[in-house]
């Protein structure tokens, strides 16, 4: 993050921005993002995609707003979201702005955007088409010389790009 989301924007969107322990944030959104990374979620029966990790010490001494924004951070209204190859950030400037400087070398979760419409609902609103879209993301992600493609999540990601764009469906996995 290269600069202040409110000195960007010219005005303060979250007043008690400077409240938040971000420090503990990041704590417990980097053990979320690893336990989902490791695959260890359950999954709700009654809502397909979605699931539940637990961590310890979570919720634990957080405040309300310090778990709306963790509880955010993965949820389906307002995840951080990001593809690589796509600026600015699609959602999360203000979250990422506090956390950065306390995740350290831990991995930071980033949802994509795009891999979100590579779903059987999704298809006839994208086109008979739609998997060249996911073919040009491939050549885009390939084309970046600062992505890792060595690291295990990144595999992971553009291999749901690869499967998308041959007019397959990734597994959630």
């Amino acid at each position: 993050m290269p600069a202040d989301p409110d000195v960007e924007d010219g005005h303060v969107r979250h007043p008690d921005h400077d409240d938040q322990r971000w420090a503990l944030i990041a704590d417990i959104v980097a053990r979320v993002g690893d336990a989902l990374a490791a695959g260890n979620w359950d999954t709700d029966e009654g809502y397909p995609g979605q699931g539940f990790v637990t961590v310890d010490g979570y919720p634990g001494d957080l405040t309300s707003t310090e778990q709306e924004i963790v509880s955010g951070w993965f949820g389906i209204a307002e995840p951080v979201r990001f593809d690589p190859w796509f600026e600015p950030l699609t959602s999360g400037r203000h979250r990422l702005w506090g956390t950065m400087p306390h995740f350290g070398t831990r991995l930071v979760p980033i949802k994509s955007d795009v891999l979100d419409y590579v779903t059987p609902e999704s298809v006839p609103l994208l086109g008979k088409d739609w998997h060249q879209m996911y073919v040009a993301n491939v050549e885009e992600l390939d084309s970046l010389p600062w992505f890792d493609a060595r690291d295990p999540l990144n595999v992971a990601f553009r291999s749901a790009l690869v499967t998308a764009a041959s007019r397959q469906f990734p597994s959630p996995q």
